[in-house]
């Protein structure tokens, strides 16, 4: 397959795979985090499952493998400390189980 067929093959794929991303976010379960086979997660609130669940020794060993100031980090945080208020508002919808750091744009 020449470079350019494949490019226009995944050009015209794309739109599709984020639709079907879409309905598939849309599934709604009980709870935030790690979901048990039955959809249930162990956390009640957004807060208590993203913000309440952080590893700040964990960050920051992996903040220091990719010399990102620590400041920047606490900022971020902070950010989301401050408007914890928007995840009071977020309903359990499914989502896939791989984010990482590398999902994260800076």
């Amino acid at each position: 397959m020449a470079a350019g067929s494949f490019e226009n093959s995944l050009e015209s794929i794309l739109p599709e795979v984020g639709r079907l991303l879409g309905y598939l976010h849309q599934v709604k379960v009980s709870g935030f985090g790690r979901l048990d086979g039955n959809g249930n997660g162990p956390f009640r609130t957004w807060r208590e499952a993203y913000l309440d669940q952080l590893d700040l020794e964990r960050m920051r060993n992996a903040v220091e493998n990719v010399e990102l100031p620590w400041p920047r980090v606490e900022e971020g945080i902070g950010l989301l400390e401050g408007h914890v208020d928007m995840g009071a508002r977020l309903h359990p919808r499914l989502r896939h189980g791989d984010f990482g750091l590398q999902h994260v744009i800076v």
